[in-house]
């Protein structure tokens, strides 16, 4: 990749975050069955997967290049801090065991709602229970002075405009500006606005993603309209070409694998929510004409297994829905995963019903493909809401409780987190993982250039990557 396509890929995402809202809002037996099949919440055992260097699929450095940090010359910084989230992301223990290496005298131990090996054993119900117990028992020890603790992966359950006007959560703001380590230009700032609410910063992202559509190739012909003149695509103008299109179509669905009727309300819904006065509008006309639009559309997909295969979102599967419905064949090279996986991916391209759209978030890889073309599904286009707003999403984020005692060394973990790496350091290899730093797009924007240097020279052409919108 050359260096004039890195600067036009991050010119593309400059002018997209022009778009950015401000204030990011971010059964007895199924409760009974959930928790026996859970522990209580502790810490967990383990927070890295034991890595088999003799294992003949391994790849990675030996062993001998295994080659944790140096510790820093001078260093003063102590201390013992708890990281708590619902879910554990794979590379919070590697960037723990740097950060701990650079500091020898700090220890950080995480706390997990649901811990990995449990999720893949609930289904969805059972998930949401305990995914809304954690969160509820999170706002309780909040409120009660209790969050000892940095908080991770924060989300709208966590109500975080409330948290931060009731003074439960730090403003980062001060921690950010006053920092002599962080260069502000380093960092997308229009990331940071729009994590901003009442000019305090409650939540700050180590990486972000937004939302994009792809269209059906074919059905867009069919309304006349040219895929390569859309830039963007409204929730308005998603739900024009759909409706225009079921006239001719009724068993067409809106979107590939039938997520659920409520997915276009968390990008619809900052255009009837005024944050800075605390007002909303959700009994307006355009509100109930936008709620009875989307109840109308097709959600169906009975040949798909509820638990595993409804609702997986993904461009590349839905391509291949189109060509098998177009073709009656699709590509097996589209699912370069394996034999197990190979199977199920192309289940859900063969037995899925036809669709208009897919959702899929927009990571540095997406960015990369922008302008790249798919032969049946056209895109990505983001997916913005009817007055124009592009909505962000991160499950990468961290916030400081006002009852955590240890903010000094909460900040300077997170502050390790968002700031700038090398080259050498977009995966880390160098602690025997290929796993990535991040698969999103970072907030820093070295980071952000070096994850596109890498996807360009390491790409192997079956890169799919699944989102499940549950």
């Amino acid at each position: 990749m050359t260096r004039t396509r890195i600067i036009s890929i991050i010119s593309i995402l400059s002018l997209l975050l022009l778009t950015l809202s401000g204030c990011l809002e971010t059964s007895d037996q199924v409760y009974s069955q959930a928790m026996q099949r859970s522990s209580k919440s502790t810490p967990e055992e383990s927070s890295e997967p034991e890595i088999d260097f003799d294992a003949p699929n391994y790849i990675g450095p030996s062993k001998d290049q295994i080659k944790e940090p140096e510790p820093l010359a001078d260093d003063d910084l102590s201390g013992e801090l708890v990281i708590k989230s619902c879910y554990l992301e794979y590379k919070l223990p590697y960037l723990a065991k740097e950060f701990m290496a650079l500091h020898p005298n700090v220890t950080i131990t995480f706390d997990i709602g649901i811990p990995t090996a449990e999720n893949d054993l609930l289904t969805r119900a059972e998930r949401e229970v305990r995914r809304e117990s954690f969160y509820t028992q999170m706002r309780v020890e909040l409120a009660s002075g209790e969050g000892d603790y940095l908080l991770y992966r924060m989300d709208e359950r966590f109500h975080i405009p409330q948290l931060s006007r009731s003074g439960l959560i730090e403003d980062l703001w001060p921690y950010f500006e006053n920092d002599p380590d962080l260069d502000s230009s380093e960092y997308f700032q229009p990331v940071l606005d729009a994590f901003s609410c009442d000019g305090k910063l409650p939540v700050i992202p180590v990486s972000f993603m937004f939302d994009a559509a792809y269209l059906n190739r074919g059905v867009l012909s069919e309304i006349d309209v040219e895929a390569d003149a859309i830039n963007t695509v409204s929730v308005t103008q998603l739900l024009d070409w759909y409706e225009k299109a079921a006239e001719s179509n009724s068993d067409l669905n809106l979107f590939f694998t039938s997520p659920d009727k409520k997915t276009l309300f968390p990008i619809e819904r900052p255009n009837y929510i005024d944050l800075d006065r605390g007002t909303s509008s959700f009994e307006s006309p355009e509100f109930i004409s936008f709620l009875e639009r989307t109840q109308a559309i097709n959600d169906q997909d009975p040949d798909l297994d509820y638990e595993t295969e409804q609702g997986v979102m993904d461009s590349g599967l839905f391509n291949e829905q189109i060509r098998f419905q177009s073709t009656g064949s699709v590509l097996d090279s589209a699912f370069g995963l394996g034999p197990e996986l190979n199977e199920k991916f192309r289940n859900v391209a063969v037995k899925s019903r036809p669709a208009f759209a897919a959702i899929e978030s927009v990571t540095s890889y997406t960015l990369l493909l922008m302008d790249s073309s798919m032969e049946y599904a056209a895109g990505p286009y983001p997916l913005i809401s009817s007055n124009g707003t592009l909505g962000l999403t991160s499950l990468d984020s961290f916030a400081i409780p006002s009852s955590c005692t240890s903010k000094g060394l909460a900040w300077e973990f997170i502050k390790y987190c968002i700031s700038p790496r090398s080259e050498e350091l977009v995966t880390f290899s160098h602690l025997g993982s290929p796993g990535l730093y991040t698969s999103d797009i970072p907030l820093s924007k070295t980071n952000f250039q070096n994850n596109l240097k890498y996807y360009a020279q390491n790409d192997d052409g079956n890169n799919i990557v699944v989102y499940n919108l549950d």
